[in-house]
């Protein structure tokens, strides 16, 4: 995708937006449903990298997210199920929606527009249950807890557009599946590995439900990390990627029976 195809976003500074997000965590999602804006007069952009995104396209992201949270009880509380079917589709949307280049995506205060002056009341009503500013405020590029950021990091990541069902990942790994293997920077940089370790670990999962599936994920993670300070993993092909993390998984859930049977 050329440069002129991605879109630049208003940029929130970090003191601006961690004040504001105070404020919206004490109002409920009905309360914020009106108080959404496309502007601020603290707003800067990237000098170079793409098109200002208009705020008529802006409104357009906007609806579309809302759309999806008015399918799932937008603004009344969401449920546990709920949340979870809205995070995978909202995730979809955001990908194909925001063209976003990554580059811009790490930048924090990217992320702190659209939780604390585009969709606030959709971050309120997601998480309801929470007065954590961080789910508004991006920190760590948005990728772990921001309401959005950790959304569109997992479905860049997981996307493959050569898979029958691009994002087919997100629906099969749970949350707790997909923060761990995003906590993991030195994996969540790489896409390529990300996808071949996420579908090793589904496959092994299904193998070895008797494992508990938080376990086999943190192991077999740390076990990829040790092995990308000896292996090139950007010179592997998808094949040779994916016998690696086959791999990996193998390991791990030897040595978590193993353990099992021997404990000490």
């Amino acid at each position: 995708m050329s440069s002129e195809l991605y879109y630049l976003y208003p940029r929130l500074p970090q003191h601006i937006a961690q004040q504001t997000a105070e404020a919206l965590v004490t109002r409920t999602a009905d309360e914020l449903k009106d108080l959404w804006e496309t502007s601020h007069g603290a707003l800067t952009y990237a000098p170079t990298g793409g098109n200002r995104i208009t705020d008529e396209q802006l409104k357009l992201l906007r609806a579309a997210v809302l759309t999806i949270a008015h399918r799932y009880g937008y603004p009344d509380t969401s449920g546990k199920n709920a949340a979870r079917t809205f995070d995978v589709e909202c995730a979809i949307v955001l990908h194909e929606t925001m063209r976003l280049h990554p580059s811009e995506a790490s930048h924090n205060e990217v992320w702190s527009f659209l939780g604390c002056i585009l969709l606030p009341d959709v971050v309120r009503w997601r998480f309801d249950d929470s007065t954590d500013t961080i789910r508004f405020v991006g920190r760590e590029r948005g990728m772990r807890r921001h309401a959005f950021g950790r959304l569109w990091w997992r479905a860049y990541l997981a996307c493959n557009p050569r898979w029958k069902e691009p994002y087919i990942l997100l629906h099969r790994l749970n949350e707790d599946d997909l923060v761990q293997v995003t906590e993991r920077s030195s994996i969540a940089v790489r896409p390529a590995l990300f996808r071949s370790l996420c579908v090793s670990f589904a496959m092994a999962a299904k193998s070895h439900a008797e494992l508990p599936r938080r376990d086999l994920m943190r192991e077999a993670s740390k076990r990829m990390y040790r092995l990308l300070s000896l292996t090139v993993v950007e010179a592997l092909n998808e094949g040779e990627l994916r016998t690696l993390t086959d791999d990996v998984f193998a390991k791990t859930a030897e040595a978590l029976m193993n353990a099992v049977e021997t404990p000490s």
